[in-house]
């Protein structure tokens, strides 16, 4: 390879800065779910007052919740104090508020829930406060004795009084249980779902009301009696008890092809729809927590909506039925939240530096702007009266070395379709743009998980990791990536392994085409999902690759089928349009053998390097084992490396540095 000049240590793009998750107002300061680099980067809460932060998390503590193994947002502020989950027993906890407010010493968390025993563990999510010592919270229950695949979820209630009671059962039934929320009037809202769908597939959404810690009223809300396969996420009650939703539908067409934004009333005798555009203001729900809808007054929402390349804040009004841009910067927003004063945060990623937390003021009470918007909801570009958007946090890790910007590209497909991806140039640290030369450079292809996930434009420092060593970087979304609409997202059902694979060559045949890379220097890293694309790709296409690299990744779908955890059970039945069944799997007939990567290793030319995590329970070790086995008895050039404290996701800093240098030093002598 070309030397290039990288001044970007693996310490730099692991360990040198924090990352930002969750911020919520706290009186006039931020909190936000961070990362302490020691003590095997615990996950801890800071606040800050904009010029300095501090943690208000208690050594011995780190937040997370594994419910659904996902997991997602492990903390909740409420009246009587700050509720989180830990790590290590999973168990809720209180701290006080004032306890948040010392910046010295912290009071010990006060346990909400039972602790663990050797046969059941409770996991939570979505916490709320009913009173001083009862909540309600979404919960799975894990019973060691069984196989993850037969826990349990309900909504449950938690009293604190009684720390030796598991929660008491308020809705069971469902497979599983999401997007719970409860207004001043103590009505709940709900999503719920049934194998074999996903919750991105097909749900319900559930309305209830809470006497005397008994739910009354049940009832199923349909939002559009005419529509089939609701997907409804994102729920948030307004100010007078009104359920907000995004929802989107199955076999649509036009804006019902996109999660678009309902509104129903507190009667719940009427809907309305805020939303009419083709725009994503949902998200598929992998973790628990994430936020895109917001109430700021009696009428007045914030959403973000998501296009191909970017995401828009916009300003809803049901009463004046308008839409109006709030801020736009062609960055990644996530993780919207708001103040009783119609202040807003969320986290922002620009395409040339780090997460930042920001915040813009709406004065929700003054905005009026005469609606200019037609019938058909074209969105005004007038951004509404209001202060600009600013950073929260101090920018003392502000990324000052030249960087590789994200071009989106589409591009066509052999089959008469389309894909989406982003092509990053490789940058060359000693100079200040991107390298012009007259080698083209090798392509590192990068491949989402999910495979219902999505690649984004914005700055991401591992990329620029990879751009730095002399690769260009095709990043794709290939069909079945979420943020381009449900049709595309639902075309890789019954096409998993194919069609994925197919538009990974795709894109790399379109930049050879255009002159922007060395065909004969392709490598390949995905995980998960994205290191079963890698493995597809290297057997269905085997000479189009010099290396790959696999992380978690699935060589054997029966094997997965028969050992995966609850929430993917039945997923790849629909993936590749058969119901698993043990007696057939294995046979060469089965879709479950021929879409299996471990079955076509004979076919693969390059080296490969396997990473895995010893605790996953997702894609367990036992998958990469069966995929080293049969690497090695095909003679294929490989190396595998299992970190034995990782689970779906590497986490120690440690380890990631060890896998990525052990990686780069892999592509190296491949390319060499």
């Amino acid at each position: 390879m070309k030397h290039f000049v990288s001044k970007l240590s693996l310490e730099e793009v692991f360990a040198s800065h924090e990352p930002l998750s969750y911020p919520i107002f706290f009186e006039q300061m931020v909190l936000y779910l961070t990362t302490a680099h020691d003590d095997k980067s615990r996950s801890i809460l800071k606040l800050t007052d904009g010029t300095k932060d501090w943690c208000v998390t208690p050594k011995g503590y780190s937040l997370g919740t594994k419910i659904n193994e996902y997991g997602g947002k492990p903390f909740w502020l409420l009246e009587s104090g700050l509720v989180f989950c830990n790590q290590l027993d999973q168990c809720l906890y209180m701290q006080s508020q004032d306890s948040l407010n010392s910046k010295e010493s912290m009071s010990s968390p006060r346990r909400l829930s039972i602790l663990p025993s050797k046969q059941i563990t409770y996991m939570y999510s979505d916490v709320h406060e009913i009173s001083s010592e009862h909540f309600v919270a979404i919960v799975e229950r894990n019973d060691n004795r069984k196989t993850e695949a037969e826990n349990t979820c309900f909504i449950g209630l938690i009293d604190a009084n009684n720390l030796e009671a598991p929660p008491k059962i308020l809705v069971e039934g469902a497979d599983f249980y999401s997007n719970l929320v409860v207004n001043q009037k103590s009505e709940l809202a709900w999503v719920e779902w049934d194998h074999p769908n996903m919750p991105w597939d097909e749900n319900r959404l559930r309305t209830a009301k809470l006497n005397e810690m008994q739910l009354t009223n049940v009832k199923t809300v349909q939002l559009r009696p005419d529509m089939t396969g609701a997907s409804h996420c994102q729920l948030a009650f307004n100010i007078e008890g009104g359920l907000l939703v995004s929802v989107d539908f199955t076999n649509a067409s036009g804006a019902d092809n996109y999660w678009n934004v309902y509104q129903v009333s507190n009667t719940g005798n009427k809907v309305a729809q805020l939303t009419q555009e083709e725009t994503e203001f949902g998200y598929p729900h992998w973790q628990y927590g994430d936020s895109r809808i917001t109430s700021l007054g009696s009428s007045e929402v914030a959403v973000i909506g998501s296009d191909e390349t970017s995401d828009t804040l916009y300003l809803l009004d049901s009463e004046s039925d308008s839409m109006h841009v709030l801020y736009q910067n062609n960055s990644t927003l996530q993780h919207l939240s708001a103040n009783d004063r119609g202040d807003l945060l969320f986290i922002e990623t620009t395409a040339n530096d780090r997460p930042q937390i920001v915040s813009i003021e709406i004065p929700v009470d003054k905005i009026g702007i005469e609606s200019a918007v037609t019938n058909s909801k074209v969105v005004e570009s007038k951004v509404v009266e209001s202060r600009a958007a600013k950073p929260i946090r101090r920018r003392d890790n502000r990324y000052e070395l030249p960087i590789s910007l994200a071009k989106p590209i589409n591009y066509p497909c052999k089959d008469g379709g389309s894909a989406h991806a982003f092509y990053y140039p490789p940058i060359d640290h000693s100079g200040n743009k991107s390298i012009e030369q007259n080698e083209l450079p090798p392509l590192l292809v990068m491949v989402h998980g999910g495979p219902t996930a999505r690649a984004y434009g914005h700055f991401d420092i591992q990329k620029q990791f990879w751009c730095s060593h002399g690769f260009a970087i095709l990043d794709v979304n290939h069909r079945g990536s979420s943020g381009f609409g449900r049709r595309y997202r639902d075309a890789l059902y019954g096409q998993w392994g194919l069609v994925d694979a197919q538009d990974i060559v795709d894109g790399i045949d379109y930049l050879i085409a255009q002159n922007l890379i060395d065909g004969d220097r392709v490598c390949i890293r995905g995980k998960s999902a994205g290191g079963y694309a890698v493995l597809r790709a290297l057997t269905k296409h085997p000479n189009k690759f010099r290396a790959g690299a696999c992380y978690y990744g699935i060589g054997n779908l029966a094997t997965l089928a028969e050992i995966t955890h609850k929430f993917e059970k039945h997923y790849t039945d629909r993936l590749i349009d058969e119901k698993y069944d043990k007696t057939t799997a294995h046979l060469q007939s089965s879709e479950y053998y021929q879409r299996s990567p471990i079955n076509s290793v004979n076919q693969i030319r390059s080296a490969m390097i396997i990473f895995q995590g010893g605790l996953d329970k997702v894609v367990p070790p036992e998958l990469a084992h069966e995929m080293v086995r049969s690497l090695t008895d095909n003679g294929v050039d490989h190396e595998y490396i299992e970190y034995s404290d990782e689970g779906h996701g590497f986490r120690v800093v440690s380890n990631n540095i060890d896998a990525w240098s052990r990686e780069l030093s892999f592509y190296q002598s491949q390319l060499a």
